[in-house]
């Protein structure tokens, strides 16, 4: 065991044989970085995203780079048009920090292309008829930027279009052709199966694509949305991993799970104080909304500063802290990522040999990257 897993190993059962309940004020005392930068506990492919409206993962991937394989900045928008947006957003000072740290294995900048306001009727045109258009805009941008790779984010469209699954396949086969021509990188957002509905993305497709595409980024986020939940239960996630993998473990490597470096904090109005917002609130769904990193401290330092005790208590049943809170009207419930929950899914990650995905770097504190 070299020294990286041990490090893993050590705080994984650190965490298991932990108290259930993360108080506040440990939280406050010990977010930062507690190892420098340059170690390396993950020995797998990590891909981490960075987006424009939030500065702060650009300056998490100048300073943690050497932790990560894969470098992802959200810059791109692809209309049904085929007209490219987001140049603007580039920002090649950054990518030469990143790139040139003094580190000996550098990530590779592999930019997200999202495919924006994209019907099914669009994604039917485009791969039927307008695939070659389509790879040369990718392969150019590519040629022309420097990039080491793409990232294609298609959202969940082209992948209920069972009649047209071939004209995919067979997009990605030639835009994979013409990347390996610059030894560049395909990495396709794949959606996770949710429920006991009709999977978009399962077993087969990931076969299917697979010769095609370099790495799929998983997203295993979002599983509760409006309705108060976990954001990711770790249950939910395996069930995601083996369902595309099981079959053919040699294919786990080019499978990147994904990460929330985010949480979410619901507002559920309280019965004895407003009946009226109650009765409203049975006809909706309680209000939400995401919660960051520096929201998320900003929250606990609040409640350090009225002196009101707070704990964040561990359910072991999703591998999830749960913050719940209470003011004059309303109850707070959070959900937002602790060492202790990542640590637990990279080490049953680690069991399968497959990767991470991080959505996104700027949202976490500094201490989750001392885990990769």
């Amino acid at each position: 065991m070299n020294k990286a897993s041990f490090v893993l190993l050590f705080t994984f059962f650190v965490c298991i044989f932990s108290n259930d309940y993360l108080d506040v004020s440990n939280i406050l005392e010990s977010h930062t970085s507690q190892l420098p930068p340059d170690t390396k506990n993950f020995d797998g492919q990590a891909l981490a995203y960075v987006t424009p409206w939030n500065r702060r993962g650009y300056e998490i991937a100048k300073t943690f780079n050497h932790k990560f394989t894969l470098v992802s900045p959200v810059w791109y928008q692809i209309r049904p048009s085929l007209e490219l947006k987001g140049q603007h957003d580039i920002d090649k000072d950054w990518v030469e920090q990143v790139r040139n740290t003094g580190i000996e294995t550098k990530p590779k900048i592999v930019p997200r292309f999202l495919f924006e306001d994209w019907q099914s009727t669009d994604f039917q045109n485009v791969f039927v008829r307008r695939k070659d258009e389509l790879v040369k805009l990718l392969v150019s941008e590519c040629e022309q930027q420097g990039w080491d790779g793409v990232v294609l984010d298609m959202g969940y469209f082209p992948f209920s279009l069972a009649p047209y699954r071939t004209d995919l396949v067979a997009f990605f086969q030639k835009l994979n052709e013409a990347l390996k021509l610059n030894a560049q990188k395909l990495i396709l957002v794949i959606p996770a199966a949710r429920g006991s509905g009709q999977q978009l993305f399962g077993a087969r497709e990931f076969q299917q694509y697979a010769p095609h595409v370099d790495y799929f980024s998983l997203m295993t986020y979002d599983f509760s949305g409006s309705t108060p939940g976990p954001n990711a239960p770790l249950s939910w996630i395996l069930h995601n991993i083996m369902t595309l993998v099981s079959s053919k473990k040699a294919l786990a490597k080019q499978l990147l799970v994904g990460l929330n470096l985010y949480g979410y904090e619901y507002l559920i109005p309280k019965a004895e104080k407003n009946v009226r917002r109650l009765k409203e609130t049975r006809k909706s769904k309680p209000s939400y909304r995401p919660i960051v990193g520096h929201e998320y401290l900003d929250t606990l330092k609040d409640l350090q500063a009225r002196s009101q005790q707070a704990v964040a208590k561990w359910d072991s049943t999703v591998h999830e802290h749960i913050l719940t809170l209470s003011d004059h009207d309303q109850n707070h419930i959070i959900y937002y990522p602790t060492q202790q929950s990542i640590s637990v899914r990279l080490a049953k990650i680690a069991e399968f040999g497959v990767g991470v995905s991080l959505w996104e770097i700027g949202q976490g504190l500094n201490l989750f990257y001392d885990l990769f």
